[in-house]
C-alpha cells in the first residue's frame, strides 16, 4: 500500500522561504552600510568641502574599511554624487509636503520659503559643499540643480497666475528664485544663528509680495534691523531747528487697507 507524504513540497517551500529571508536580510544590511557611508561622507564633505575631502576622511567618519567603501562606491566623486542625490530628494519631499498642506497662494509661497530655509538649516554645510560642485562626468549635480530651479520657478509662476489671473514674464520668477537661493547661500556663509531663518523668510516675503502685487495692494512692512545690529553711537540724535528740506520725492500716503490677492490670511507679516 502506497503512503503519500507532503514532506517534500513543505521542505521545498521552507527552503524557498529561508532563501528569501536571507536575501532580504542581505539587502537590508547593504542598505544600512550604504547609508552609514553616506552619513560619513556628508560629515566629511560638510566639514572639509569637496576639494579637501579624501576617501580616508570618509572612512574615518563612517568607521568602515577601504574595501567596504569600494564595494559601494567607485570613487570619492561617486560618493559625492550620491550625497547630493539624497539631500536633493529630501528637499523635494520637504518642499512638496509644505506647499501641498495649504490652498491659498500666499500661504503656499510662505510655506515654500519656510520649507526651503528649514531644509537648508538641517543640511547646512553639506548643502553648501554641493553648491560648489566640481565639473566631473560622474557628478550629476548640475542636472539636479537645474531641475530644482525649474520646479521653484514654475511654482512661483503658477501661484501668481492663480492669484492674479494673468501670465507674467518668466524672467520675473527666475529672479525671485535666484533671490531665494541667494538668501540661502548668505545664511550658510554667515553661519546660521537663532532667528536668522525667520528674518530671511520675512525679507523674502517682503520682496515676493512687493514684486507680485500692483496698485494699492498692501505688502508686508520692511523688516527692521534687530536692536543688536543697529548702530550704537551712545549719542542722542540732535533736534532739528530749521524747516525740513524737501527731498523732491513724492510724499508717501501709507499702505492701503484693501486686501491684495497675495496677502496671507490673518496677518500681513509672515
Amino acid at each position: 500500500m502506497a503512503v503519500h507524504t507532503t514532506k517534500g513540497p513543505k521542505r521545498a517551500r521552507n527552503i524557498t522561504n529561508t532563501s528569501q529571508k536571507k536575501a532580504q536580510a542581505r539587502q537590508l544590511n547593504r542598505a544600512r552600510v550604504r547609508m552609514r557611508i553616506l552619513r560619513g561622507a556628508m560629515n566629511a564633505f560638510g566639514r572639509l568641502g569637496y576639494a579637501d575631502t579624501r576617501v580616508e576622511d570618509i572612512l574615518e567618519q563612517a568607521q568602515i574599511s577601504r574595501p567596504t567603501f569600494y564595494r559601494y562606491f567607485k570613487s570619492k566623486e561617486d560618493a559625492f554624487d550620491a550625497v547630493d542625490e539624497v539631500i536633493s530628494m529630501s528637499f523635494l519631499q520637504t518642499w512638496t509636503s509644505a506647499v501641498e498642506s495649504v490652498d491659498d497662494p500666499a500661504d503656499k509661497v510662505e510655506k515654500g520659503i519656510d520649507a526651503y530655509l528649514q531644509w537648508l538649516y538641517a543640511t547646512g554645510p553639506v548643502a553648501s559643499a554641493t553648491r560648489r560642485y566640481p565639473v566631473h562626468p560622474d557628478i550629476h549635480i548640475a542636472t539636479r540643480r537645474e531641475e530644482g530651479i525649474r520646479m521653484i520657478v514654475d511654482f512661483f509662476r503658477d501661484e501668481a497666475f492663480k492669484a492674479l489671473g494673468e501670465e507674467f514674464d518668466p524672467w520675473l520668477f527666475a529672479m525671485l528664485q535666484a533671490a531665494t537661493e541667494k538668501a540661502g547661500e548668505l545664511l550658510i556663509s554667515e553661519g546660521l544663528r537663532p532667528g536668522d531663518a525667520k528674518r530671511a523668510k520675512q525679507s523674502m516675503m517682503r520682496i515676493i509680495a512687493a514684486t507680485l502685487t500692483e496698485g494699492n495692494f498692501p505688502v508686508p512692512p520692511i523688516p527692521k534691523a534687530p536692536k543688536s545690529e543697529g548702530k550704537k553711537t551712545g549719542k542722542k540724535p540732535k533736534k532739528k531747528t530749521g524747516p525740513e528740506k524737501s527731498t523732491g520725492l513724492p510724499e508717501s500716503k501709507g499702505p492701503s487697507k484693501s486686501k491684495g490677492p497675495l496677502k496671507s490670511k490673518g496677518s500681513s507679516t509672515p
